[in-house]
């Protein structure tokens, strides 16, 4: 359970924007930082979405009052990688899964949180270029909460579920409770990754968490790589992820380039 300490708010270099309604928080986001409004740690939440949006154009399905609909914009000097950028926003929203008692929780390739084959939450993110080298990095999370049911178009699509439904405990209000953790969790991940792009340990470290978080490590696992006629899957044991070097396998010939990797699942 997420108890009262918690659930306090969050560290005042958040500055939360509140919304009864929009059409997403990531483009509400992007809108205040393209005309200069965007300030560093900024949170948009809503209470609902009309055009919420998942990785590769997917919607977000937004339940009024019943999820965390979030996007935290954070300025960078740099660019970060996108995988770093996923792997560490992804940690960051586990560790506050964990933290509300569901502990069943993993990683899945490469930006949901799954809980028995069911998705919990997703992640998105964006980088906009502000000039002068410097980045707002928009780290975009939807995550069921307190539903208890959902539509039977998004059930025939794959399995989802909340934390209400995993049985989780959270104390007060809960999608106040779960974004008080998000953000606990998220900002020591911002500022490691500000690090991994110039510090080779820091970005070793990132991928390591990330195979453990995700069950990769030692598995026999498949994996879908983009390909120029669609995709193409290779099968291989699990040997890492490296930034620099890409998806590792034991046996193939040469690393697999992250940003070409779709999916990857176990394999027999």
């Amino acid at each position: 359970m997420i108890g009262a300490r918690a659930a306090l708010a969050p560290r005042a270099m958040f500055e939360i924007h509140r919304h009864d309604e929009l059409d997403s928080t990531s483009s509400e986001a992007a809108r205040r930082v393209r005309d200069g409004r965007a300030r560093h740690g900024e949170v948009h939440v809503a209470r609902t979405q009309t055009s919420g949006r998942g990785r590769q154009g997917r919607v977000w399905h937004s339940a009024p009052g019943d999820g965390l609909y979030t996007t935290v914009v954070w300025f960078l000097d740099e660019r970060p990688s996108g995988a770093a950028a996923t792997m560490a926003a992804g940690l960051a929203v586990l560790a506050a899964v964990h933290a509300a008692g569901v502990a069943r929780a993993r990683l899945d390739w490469p930006n949901d949180v799954d809980v028995d084959g069911a998705k919990l939450a997703g992640v998105l993110i964006e980088a906009l270029e502000v000039g002068g080298g410097r980045v707002a990095l928009l780290v975009g999370v939807g995550l069921n909460v307190a539903q208890r049911s959902f539509p039977a178009e998004l059930l025939r699509e794959r399995p989802v579920t909340s934390l209400a439904l995993c049985g989780a405990e959270l104390a007060g209000d809960p999608v106040e409770t779960a974004l008080a953790a998000l953000l606990a969790a998220l900002e020591p991940e911002l500022v490691r990754l500000a690090l991994a792009g110039r510090d080779a340990a820091v970005a070793a470290d990132l991928c390591a968490r990330f195979a453990r978080a995700a069950g990769l490590e030692g598995r026999r696992v498949e994996v879908r790589v983009a390909a120029r006629d669609g995709e193409r899957r290779v099968v291989g044991r699990f040997a890492g992820l490296d930034l620099a070097r890409g998806f590792l396998l034991v046996g193939e010939p040469a690393p697999l380039a992250l940003e070409h990797v779709r999916g990857v699942a176990l394999a027999p």
